[in-house]
Formats: C-alpha cells, sequence, structure tokens
C-alpha cells in the first residue's frame, strides 16, 4: 500500500521490478520500494499542474 497527500493520476512499474512510480495533483513524480511500499525519493515533475501521464522506458 502507498499513501501520499495525493490523488494519484498514473503508476508506472520499474522494468527491474524494484520501484513503482507514481505521479499526480500534488505535481511530483515518487518512486517507492515494492517489497515494504516506502518511499524512495520524489522529484518535481511540474511547475504549475498536475501529472496526468507518465510512461518508462524499457533500461528505466
Amino acid at each position: 500500500m502507498i499513501l501520499a497527500n495525493t490523488l494519484f493520476q498514473c503508476v508506472c512499474y520499474h522494468p527491474d521490478e524494484h520501484q513503482v512510480l507514481t505521479s499526480g495533483t500534488d505535481r511530483k513524480i515518487g518512486y517507492w520500494e515494492v517489497f515494504d511500499g516506502s518511499a524512495v525519493r520524489d522529484l518535481e515533475g511540474s511547475l504549475t499542474g498536475s501529472i496526468n501521464g507518465m510512461d518508462i522506458t524499457s533500461n528505466g
């Protein structure tokens, strides 16, 4: 279970199966550990609006 103060808009599963990437209304891209759901890091993804779509390449 992943908890954050946002409305998640999209989720991507890392090709190496060790992280989940999320984005939402808080304008941040979050990296989460698959094993226990802990936050790895988050980045500012947008200056003004929510992130409504994301994709990840095959090499991560």
